[in-house]
């Protein structure tokens, strides 16, 4: 009986300890895990999205040769997937029929402006082009997109990225 109350005098000193050094029971939201995306975007608030339809650019050259017609269509759609993260979403069709690899690149400012590309043309994947003058891309790449200002993309033929190696151009419009 003796031992019975020192117990419970200890278990009651116990308990009135630990209630002081434990603080009160906060109710929080669950923290995404890092490899759940979606919530990650969802925390950061509505992610930045660009899209635009391409349009084909004659082609220029310096000769007085005729040009053949450029019939270069397709679409392109970007979001921010992260930090430092944007998912591209391109299918672009031409005229060519055999299969090839064309550049492309985001650039500042609208259509024809002659900007530099928004980084290296080399840090955008390439398009693959089928037999059939397909290509498409559904990826993420590191890079962020502007969150305000005009925005232009442009898929290239050839070595260069000058004005006359855009074969076609998409203006993007910011969405949301």
């Amino acid at each position: 009986m003796h031992l019975r109350r020192i117990s419970t005098g200890i278990l009651a000193i116990a308990a009135i300890a630990g209630c002081a050094s434990t603080p009160p029971a906060v109710e929080s939201a669950p923290q995404p895990a890092t490899n759940d995306r979606a919530a990650t975007i969802a925390a950061a608030g509505t992610p930045t999205r660009w899209q635009g339809t391409f349009q084909p650019i004659q082609q220029r050259t310096g000769m007085a040769a005729p040009t053949s017609q450029n019939k270069t269509s397709g679409s392109i759609f970007l979001a921010q997937a992260g930090p430092s993260r944007t998912r591209i979403r391109l299918v672009v069709s031409t005229p060519i029929a055999n299969a090839t690899s064309l550049q492309w690149a985001l650039v500042p400012g609208r259509c024809g402006s002659g900007s530099m590309p928004l980084t290296g043309v080399e840090r955008f994947p390439v398009i693959e082009i089928s037999n059939n003058g397909r290509g498409e891309l559904d990826m993420e790449i590191s890079l962020t997109l502007p969150t305000s200002g005009s925005l232009h993309a442009d898929v290239y033929v050839g070595a260069g990225t000058q004005l006359n190696n855009v074969i076609a151009c998409a203006n993007l419009s910011k969405q949301g």
